[in-house]
């Protein structure tokens, strides 16, 4: 079979995700398949795949979202995953780090990575020895906003925030409570966040 009738008969030979070999016999060609199929699935994540843990001590926690990590020689900066906590100057803010400091600072954590954020920080969720996600308690107290432009997956945390929006906890106690993102963007126009 020519590489042309091997592209017309399978899409992926087409866009370069199955590279055509020759080879005289049939068995050859169906165990390349295999294994090149076998490598394609195997890098494919999905949803309910768990990602690869890190284990760690947090050393600093900066404020409601972003802790600094340190597993053995390596120290990590980690913004968690999922939500969004009030901002330096906003009101709540102090009352999120130092809820945060209470669950995670100077204790061993499971960190659950979830890529990186534009400023190079670690995106992940933090996992308590209880079990307990880090996110899911802070969005349960009204401390955060579940960041939906940015994980619009994990519809667990709308439950988890509506609850805290009818009990008026936290930041759903507040009469103007200002975004997070909000006011960022105009902090943006004064001057420089740094992370």
């Amino acid at each position: 079979m020519s590489p042309e009738s091997y592209s017309a008969l399978h899409p992926l030979a087409e866009c370069g995700c199955i590279m055509f070999v020759h080879y005289k016999d049939r068995a050859s060609h169906v165990i390349v398949f295999f294994l090149i199929s076998l490598s394609i699935l195997s890098c494919t994540r999905t949803q309910d795949t768990p990602a690869v843990t890190i284990t760690g001590k947090v050393i600093k926690v900066f404020d409601g979202d972003t802790v600094l990590i340190r597993k053995e020689a390596e120290i990590k900066k980690v913004r968690l995953y999922a939500i969004d906590c009030p901002e330096k100057g906003q009101l709540l803010a102090d009352k999120a780090r130092d809820r945060l400091r209470g669950l995670v600072w100077k204790k061993e954590v499971v960190i659950v990575p979830h890529g990186q954020d534009k400023y190079n920080r670690l995106l992940a969720d933090i996992v308590l020895k209880s079990g307990k996600n880090v996110s899911d308690i802070l969005v349960s107290e009204g401390l955060c906003y579940w960041y939906r432009h940015f994980a619009p997956e994990r519809t667990d945390l709308s439950r988890l925030q509506s609850k805290a929006r009818q009990k008026k906890l936290g930041l759903w106690a507040l009469k103007k409570a200002v975004l997070p993102w909000s006011y960022r963007q105009k902090l943006k126009h004064h001057k420089k966040l740094k992370y």
